[in-house]
């Protein structure tokens, strides 16, 4: 699931970048950005993994490379 802020982002981008990118996972947008505040998210971009439960196991706020060694250590 992606989710946007609301200072770089409107609703009618949402569907702009779907349809550029071809990205099938869901988007929202965090229109009060309280999934950022929630998570601490002060830089973009950034993953966050969790767990089947909800659990946050990893964040990855570099390039791909780091993402990838990251989405291994999980497995």
């Amino acid at each position: 699931m992606t989710v946007a802020h609301p200072v770089w982002t409107a609703a009618g981008d949402l569907e702009q970048y779907r349809t550029r990118t071809g990205f099938g996972a869901p988007i929202g947008l965090d229109e009060r950005a309280q999934w950022f505040h929630h998570f601490g998210i002060r830089d973009t971009p950034v993953t966050v993994l969790f767990d089947g439960h909800g659990v946050e196991v990893a964040r990855v706020s570099g390039p791909g490379d780091e993402l990838a060694s990251a989405l291994a250590r999980l497995r």
